[in-house]
């Protein structure tokens, strides 16, 4: 069962309806049971993992609150033990073929045979959200941000909420799960239903009538990427990252919208990262509730900026090449994190440079003009770095490059070329008529313009012949068929 399935819609109308009709008290039993339910439809075979990491980290809770009058360095080793285990499933099952193949290909080089082979393990679905949810969850706990959830429903609703099972976003204890506890409170909110609606909407238009359109082009250019000037390779990059980000917001619009729905507030996920005007700022609105939990769990406590400009950008460079590790098993990935690292260190030696230039010759970089050229730079530097993070492996991320600097060739801008790439003539006016429609909403977004509210405070006949126009164009123009698979949400696999 897929967000994009008739069958999800069915499920969350069903849910929804008993959601409603049951007494408060019984809401979050409710809402537990088709968590689990759901996402037994996902991952069958690989239940354990979920209700393992449920129970440990719920248990270490309990116990981390009640070492508060140990001693500091008990509860660090204690701590350290609850977290450990929390993840240790995550590093075997993801991070244990990568290590025992490069340590083989290692051995090999000083000609011992390796005593092991590759180890090869499937990764059930949404295993690191929800482990990093549960590590943040024992951390706050252990800082006395929050007491431990003593009742074991409240805690597994918390971890399993099926919204945000798949890919996010990472919920903090402080957030969702003290609104779990307030969940007998919910009671019907037409406003925010329909608010919700319109987001979940939203995110499906980002995904069936954007990302999943793109990915067909993408794909076409990238199985066959020798065949290709630097012309297509380039669109195709820049491609990727478009899709990429309307396959992800798309998934965590879907969700926002689901929680508002069932009277829950989750944490927005993206706030238009390509308006950007640096790397830095780019982390801040991409994959929101990953990057602040790098920042809360794992920068602060390294010693953030605070012990030193030579600590601090080593601190970011280890948490970029942490974030990399998160997102895949693969060189690749770990160079793509190295990439944005570097681009801030880089930024921030050049700084004072900047300065200069800009009091030296009157430059305002506030000027339109001029945060225009600095959005463009910094999103074709995001671009640059996503080739790493969409190549097969680094060879492959290289012979793209050269073949982008060796062969560039416009000539297939006219040449029908792009026609051959997956994508027919109407296929490719949809796809620019949303990119077009895209690009609207993104600055109304930039521009805190709610259109959401603003379309619900029109005429009930506007509204409907709207309402019935999105729905009418998602059904005819999204993209379906026996070939599509309704579970390639590109970070279900992160």
């Amino acid at each position: 069962m897929q967000f994009q399935s008739m069958i999800f819609l069915i499920f969350f109308f069903v849910l929804c309806i008993v959601y409603y009709a049951v007494p408060g008290k019984l809401k979050k039993y409710w809402l537990l049971l088709v968590s689990w339910v759901f996402y037994l439809s996902l991952s069958f075979e690989f239940p354990f993992y979920l209700l393992a990491v449920t129970l440990f980290s719920y248990v270490m809770g309990i116990a981390i609150e009640r070492m508060s009058h140990n001693s500091h360095r008990k509860r660090n080793l204690f701590l350290a033990f609850a977290l450990v285990g929390t993840f240790s499933a995550l590093a075997v099952i993801k991070y244990g073929g990568f290590f025992t193949e490069n340590a083989a290909r290692f051995l090999e080089i000083l000609q011992v045979d390796p005593p092991f082979s590759k180890l090869q393990l499937v990764q059930p679905i949404g295993l690191s959200f929800f482990s990093f949810q549960a590590a943040g969850y024992l951390i706050d706990v252990y800082r006395g941000k929050r007491t431990a959830e003593k009742n074991i429903i409240s805690y597994a609703l918390f971890l399993s909420f099926f919204p945000i099972i798949m890919s996010g976003p990472i919920e903090r204890s402080t957030n969702f799960l003290a609104q779990i506890d307030e969940s007998a409170k919910i009671r019907i909110d037409t406003n925010k239903i329909r608010h919700g609606l319109l987001e979940m909407l939203y995110g499906y238009f980002l995904k069936i009538m954007v990302a999943d359109r793109l990915n067909i082009f993408v794909n076409t250019v990238f199985s066959d990427h020798q065949a290709y000037g630097g012309v297509v390779l380039t669109l195709a990059v820049i491609a990727f990252g478009i899709q990429l980000y309307c396959d992800f917001a798309g998934i965590s619009t879907i969700a926002l919208g689901a929680g508002e729905v069932l009277g829950f507030s989750l944490i927005r996920n993206f706030e238009t990262p390509y308006f950007s005007l640096s790397v830095g700022e780019f982390w801040r609105r991409w994959h929101i509730s990953l990057s602040t939990w790098f920042r809360d769990y794992l920068y602060i406590p390294l010693g953030g900026n605070r012990k030193g400009v030579a600590r601090k950008y080593l601190n970011l460079m280890i948490v970029f090449l942490v974030s990399g590790l998160w997102h895949g098993a693969g060189w690749s990935f770990i160079v793509w994190g190295g990439l944005h690292g570097l681009y801030q260190i880089i930024g921030g030696l050049l700084k004072p440079v900047r300065l200069k230039i800009i009091s030296a010759f009157h430059i305002d970089p506030d000027l339109p003009g001029n945060r225009f050229l600095k959005m463009a730079f910094n999103f074709a530097l995001i671009n640059f770095a996503w080739l790493f993070f969409r190549a097969e492996s680094l060879t492959q991320s290289l012979q793209i490059i050269w073949q982008s600097v060796s062969m560039w060739n416009p000539w297939e801008l006219f040449d029908g070329t792009l026609l051959t790439l997956g994508l027919d003539w109407p296929d490719m006016m949809v796809l620019l008529l949303s990119l077009i429609i895209l690009l609207i909403m993104s600055v109304c977004q930039y521009k805190n313009i709610d259109w959401k509210t603003n379309l619900m405070n029109q005429g009930f006949v506007f509204r409907a012949i709207v309402y019935v126009a999105c729905i009418t164009a998602l059904v005819v123009f999204g993209i379906y068929g026996s070939s599509y698979s309704a579970s390639s949400f590109i970070y279900v696999d992160f």
